[in-house]
């Protein structure tokens, strides 16, 4: 028996949309299309997920899709970052230690950078080898090693800089020539000189 195609819509219609992920909302947002993002995107972030609270926060950071609000931002990225998210801690020591969206509080930045480079995050890592070198030699040395692990042109590049490269991988004169063109003069992302450097 067949259904008459007025049922078939209607059943059709009650059916569960496929399930919107992060990286759908990602990709929305990275199109430029941020009111499709946020509709991913917040559902997500208020359900718990907390690479979906990260970049909710980054949207209102910038006034992307939400009104902008650094305050209401850092609220998100706190929440995220009490998930354990990498993502999440580094942007939330930003609000520290920048005093916007919080208090103005370098040793809660710190305390959470620590988190996010803990966690793997290779810009956190990096941040900590500029914060420790010419303080502490020995936490200098610690995240060098832990950025080497990335295989990154920037961690190579971080260990010559912090003067402890033979902590791992040289930087050779083209991954320094490449970090201070792509990302000093060009302003462009450093993860770019590993795309151009393989």
């Amino acid at each position: 028996m067949r259904l008459p195609l007025a049922a078939l819509c209607l059943a059709l219609s009650f059916a569960p949309a496929a399930a919107q992920t992060v990286e759908d909302g990602f990709e929305a947002y990275d199109a430029g299309d941020y009111a499709t993002a946020k509709t991913i995107l917040l559902p997500l972030a208020e359900a718990g997920d907390a690479q979906a609270m990260n970049l909710v926060g980054y949207m209102y950071d910038l006034g992307k899709g939400f009104p902008k609000d650094v305050s209401i931002a850092c609220d998100w990225y706190e929440k995220s970052a009490l998930e354990d998210y990498a993502g999440g801690q580094s942007n939330l020591s930003l609000c520290f230690r920048e005093g916007s969206g919080r208090s103005k509080d370098l040793e809660a930045a710190l305390r959470w950078e620590i988190k996010a480079a803990e966690n793997g995050h290779l810009e956190s890592q990096i941040s900590l080898i500029r914060h420790y070198k010419d303080r502490d030699l020995e936490k200098t040395r610690y995240w060098v090693r832990k950025a080497l692990l990335s295989g990154t042109t920037i961690s190579r590049v971080a260990a010559w800089y912090a003067h402890v490269e033979h902590e791992g991988p040289s930087a050779s004169l083209l991954d320094k020539a490449c970090i201070v063109v792509v990302n000093g003069i060009l302003r462009r992302p450093w993860r770019a000189c590993d795309d151009v450097l393989r």
